[in-house]
């Protein structure tokens, strides 16, 4: 859904509303009511936390107050981010933290601007983490996150920053967060329990992550206590918890407990996030592939999978991939698992950021942690100053070194990935050709009609006879419509039936037809076919379709896949 719409949906409903005796604000003699409607919005369910952000926004742009269209913009970045509306969440968080700039000119900063700072620096971290798996900026966000607080005094999202924190370094399998566990603990511990499941929840996951199961396990059970193990109102914290106890069970040997603590994780499916219910089926899914039930093990990693696309949160996603290329390989389904395994090392390149982890240690600098803490006691949180113009120097120099050795590191890695790449196709196209001889040897041996005599499958070998057979994907011209009316069926129909067999819609169908023939024509040439006449020939109707449906199934640009065959 584009911004555009969004905020028109929004718009419509916040205008009943208005006429109804309103929500806006008309005067303000100051804006210290400014966190209180924050606190009050953020609370909410859709739609109506969407209506009542898009309110101050609105207010912002009749009243031209900076601090109001910051809030307006913050509260409509968090909406989007939980309704997993990346792109629109991205451009309101960055707007907000752009119009800021704004507010401190008028006000310098003031306790509001700072708390809605935190709570903007935070939210950006947070779709750092699920949409762009980019542990780097998400870190870097948090630190942001703790300077407003500490400019604003204002400690009621220490324990939401710290526990993100800790989840980063839980991730990342890093037990150094151990210390933003810690923290957060004693925090709970001396504001009477507050965030209390966060605490020992933070706790539970360095201890995973130390290899201490037990203490993971005694942790997690009492974070599950405190909430109460039928509290519909903790949906998202029990798939936690429940998430997390299947796989101490796991490392502790305890299959029944663990499949019960899982099972018990995915019936909350409902109520989590993306990056929740992922983990939670790639948790499950692994369970089953040691138990050998590779086709609930195989069910369970796609439901993932669908669950990432449907979001686009790539939490997970390589490992779901991964994951399922090696049960196509203990099916002896290996074209399945070529398939899966080039999605994966597609998406494995945009781990590159990961590389920039280590100028995390900058940024910590900012930070003496023994000072930090002792201020946590006091409830506020003391930035260590120091010498800015010799840390710049410093850090300016580290940075120049750090990302000229990356950029070299990361043009290494591409080369060597190409490489792979090209070698595996060259080898996947010898593999076609065998199995296309011994399918013409044997044809009453391969011949998939004899599988099924339902509708469904008689409609499905009538598609790849003419894909297969009749290439009818060399017809520029070709739509669902055509293709329906030549085998005489209808749309709806044919569209289910490609989308069930297959795995995909009709057009990646269709270019997955053209790009294996591309790949095969350019690998048998050895490189010398042009690629402009391929293109038109398979069915393309201009050469940036061709280029941007090739880089999509390979990961690579057809001109560098076929210099790398001249080789």
């Amino acid at each position: 859904m584009s911004r555009a719409i969004d905020i028109a949906v929004l718009t419509s409903f916040t205008c009943i509303l208005c006429m109804g005796g309103g929500i806006l604000h008309a005067a303000h003699a100051d804006s210290s009511w400014l966190i209180d409607e924050a606190d009050r919005i953020m609370a909410m369910e859709a739609p109506e936390r969407g209506i009542e952000s898009l309110a101050i926004f609105k207010e912002g742009e009749n009243t031209g107050d900076p601090l109001v269209s910051t809030y307006g913009n913050a509260l409509l970045g968090f909406h989007y981010l939980l309704e997993n509306i990346s792109d629109s969440a991205l451009f309101f968080l960055n707007n907000a933290i752009n119009i800021s700039e704004k507010a401190e000119k008028r006000g310098g900063h003031g306790p509001e601007l700072d708390y809605i700072l935190s709570r903007t620096y935070n939210n950006l971290a947070l779709y750092y983490l699920n949409f762009s798996l980019d542990y780097y900026k998400a870190s870097e966000y948090l630190y942001k996150a703790l300077e407003s607080c500490d400019k604003g005094s204002n400690g009621t999202l220490y324990p939401l920053i710290l526990a993100n924190l800790t989840l980063i370094h839980y991730f990342k399998a890093d037990t150094t967060g151990m210390q933003y566990a810690r923290l957060l603990k004693e925090w709970s511990d001396k504001n009477e329990g507050k965030y209390k499941f966060h605490a020992e929840y933070s706790i539970a996951l360095m201890h995973f992550t130390c290899g201490d199961y037990k203490m993971a396990e005694t942790d997690i059970l009492e974070a599950i206590e405190w909430l109460g193990a039928d509290g519909k109102q903790y949906n998202r914290e029990l798939i936690f918890a429940y998430n997390l106890l299947g796989k101490t069970y796991l490392k502790m040997e305890d299959k029944p407990n663990a499949l019960t603590a899982l099972k018990k994780a995915s019936s909350l499916a409902e109520g989590g996030t993306t990056s929740d219910i992922t983990d939670t089926y790639l948790t499950l899914g692994n369970f089953y592939i040691d138990e050998g039930q590779y086709d609930m093990a195989l069910e369970t990693m796609q439901k993932g999978i669908s669950m990432c696309d449907s979001t686009s949160s790539n939490v997970h996603y390589n490992e779901l991939l991964e994951k399922i290329s090696f049960i196509y390989t203990l099916k002896n389904d290996y074209k399945s698992a070529l398939d899966f395994y080039m999605l994966y090392l597609e998406h494995e390149k945009s781990l590159f950021s990961r590389d920039k982890e280590y100028a995390l240690g900058e940024i910590r600098a900012k930070y003496n942690l023994g000072q930090y803490e002792n201020r946590l006691k006091e409830q506020e949180i003391t930035i260590l100053k120091r010498n800015s113009q010799l840390m710049l120097l410093v850090f300016a120099i580290i940075v120049i070194i750090s990302v000229s050795g990356a950029i070299w590191y990361f043009y290494y890695k591409k080369k060597k990935y190409y490489e792979k790449i090209v070698k595996q196709y060259k080898e996947q196209v010898s593999l076609n050709r065998q199995i296309r001889e011994l399918e013409d040897k044997n044809p009453d041996k391969y011949n998939k009609s004899s599988l099924s005599e339902t509708k469904g499958n008689d409609l499905w070998e009538q598609v790849t006879q003419c894909m297969e057979k009749g290439q009818v994907y060399h017809d520029s011209e070709l739509t669902i419509d055509k293709l329906a009316a030549r085998l005489s069926t209808n749309r709806s129909y044919l569209s289910r039936v490609i989308n069930e067999y297959a795995g995909m819609n009709f057009n990646q169908y269709l270019n997955k037809y053209r790009i294996e023939e591309a790949i095969r024509s350019i690998a048998e040439s050895k490189g010398e076919c042009l690629l402009k006449s391929l293109a038109f020939d398979l069915g393309f109707k201009s050469t940036s379709g061709f280029n941007k449906a090739f880089s999509k199934e390979t990961g690579i640009p057809p001109s560098v896949f076929r210099d790398k065959c001249r080789q």
